[in-house]
């Protein structure tokens, strides 16, 4: 059985060597071997790690694909999708996609470039409901599709959508700062408590999981008002991840807390997490009320880091 997990900084190097021999048989058909994922250099990919979403499919310890998400607004940009020689034909490169697409729930769209000489490629994505939007000549032998599939989850649908910030706008959150570049209005008291910020620039310097340190703002989609924020609170230990969010006091009790957590239990469970929790104080009986709705169930007081009395709600994802 082959697990995902997001990417690290210590895995670059694997990921690349895994990208050019699987990029190879590609490179000989096109008689061109700097194609883009040939010519990628493993710095690249290691910039992806810290700033974007990369997830690895993993054969125990081993790993054998990758995968990468590179949002950009509401878009979702697939790129990446790699699986090792030995691995091939296993559904591993499908496995990888749907986990991406599941690490973006609330994009509107999904876009990926696909070269049309390699066999199967493009009904590959076809069965996933891409779908070719444009053909572009790459050189005299190389055609590449640019394919697209619209994410129905999210269109639509909801009031509310995830802004993921940047490791730059985190640390302006760390700083006490509003994130430079925000174009949304900001509610009182929306932008989470500095502590955040540096909990999650903390993480990263210890070379954790880029993934597990995302920081997102909750903005409402009729006004684009920032409500709020969620975010990881670190890396899961044995399978369980916990989960933070907070809604400013005008914004409360219309929705915006509960998307927020539906939105990162999915996002838990396409990364691999088993069990998400969070800790919620034994009088907030509007938190309780969002967690109950969500799915999680109570799992009896405890005495947190702080020394404060906390109530653990557990849910439990699928992988």
């Amino acid at each position: 059985m082959y697990t995902i997990a997001p990417a690290t900084a210590a895995d670059a190097a694997v990921i690349h060597a895994i990208q050019m021999r699987a990029f190879q048989q590609e490179g000989r058909l096109s008689e061109n071997m700097q194609i883009p994922p040939l010519a990628e250099h493993v710095d690249a990919i290691a910039h992806h790690i810290s700033t974007q979403t990369v997830l690895t499919a993993r054969d125990g310890a081993q790993i054998v694909g990758s995968a990468r998400g590179l949002l950009d607004g509401n878009v979702c940009t697939i790129r990446g999708v790699s699986v090792d020689l030995s691995y091939q034909g296993k559904g591993i490169g499908g496995l990888l996609l749907d986990a991406v697409e599941r690490a973006h729930p609330h994009v509107a769209r999904f876009e990926l470039t696909t070269n049309t000489l390699v066999p199967g490629n493009v009904q590959f994505y076809e069965r996933r409901g891409y779908r070719v939007t444009e053909l572009t000549p790459y050189s005299d032998k190389i055609i590449l599709a640019q394919m697209a599939r619209r994410n129905d989850a999210a269109t639509g649908r909801s009031s509310y959508s995830l802004l993921r910030l940047t490791p730059g706008q985190v640390a302006d959150i760390a700083a006490s700062r509003v994130p430079a570049g925000l174009t949304q209005a900001v509610a009182v008291d929306a932008l989470p408590p500095a502590r955040v910020g540096e909990r999650a620039m903390l993480r990263l310097s210890k070379g954790e999981a880029a993934f597990w340190s995302q920081v997102f703002l909750i903005v409402r989609n009729s006004d684009q008002l920032v409500a709020g924020s969620c975010s990881f609170k670190g890396e899961p230990h044995n399978g369980r991840v916990e989960i933070g969010y907070g809604v400013a006091p005008a914004c409360r009790r219309q929705g915006a807390a509960g998307y927020a957590v539906s939105c990162l239990l999915q996002l838990a469970g396409a990364a691999g997490a088993t069990a998400v929790l969070a800790q919620v104080a034994p009088d907030n009986t509007a938190s309780a009320s969002v967690v109950r709705g969500c799915g999680f169930a109570d799992t009896g007081i405890r005495i947190d880091e702080q020394g404060e009395t906390v109530v653990h709600w557990v849910a439990h994802v699928a992988a």
